[in-house]
C-alpha cells in the first residue's frame, strides 16, 4: 500500500488535479474541501502529508495547520500551505 496524501481545497477542479495526477504516482488520497472535513478525516487517518489550501471556507488553513501542530497525534505529519491567490498577497 502506498503512502497517503491528504488534500485540501473548496476549488473541485484543484481538488481533482491533484488528485488524479498523485494517484497516477501511486498515492492514496484523501480530499477535503473545508476545515470540517479535514479535521474529521484525521480523526480516522493519518496521512503521511497533507496539501493544504490557504484560503478556504470558514477556518482559513494557517488556522488549521497550527491545530494540527498543536496536537501531540498529529503534529509529525509534513503540512504544506498553498494557495491560488498569490497576486493577493504580493
Amino acid at each position: 500500500m502506498g503512502k497517503t496524501i491528504m488534500i485540501v481545497d473548496d476549488e473541485d477542479d484543484i481538488l481533482v488535479l491533484l488528485r488524479l495526477r498523485f494517484e497516477a504516482l501511486g498515492y492514496n488520497i484523501l480530499v477535503a474541501a473545508n476545515g470540517e472535513e479535514a479535521f474529521s478525516l484525521l480523526r480516522k487517518n493519518t496521512p503521511d502529508l497533507i496539501l493544504l489550501d490557504l484560503i478556504l471556507p470558514g477556518v482559513p488553513g494557517d488556522e488549521i495547520c497550527k491545530t494540527i501542530k498543536s496536537d501531540d497525534k498529529l503534529k509529525h505529519i509534513p503540512v504544506i500551505i498553498f494557495t491560488a491567490a498569490a497576486a493577493r498577497f504580493s
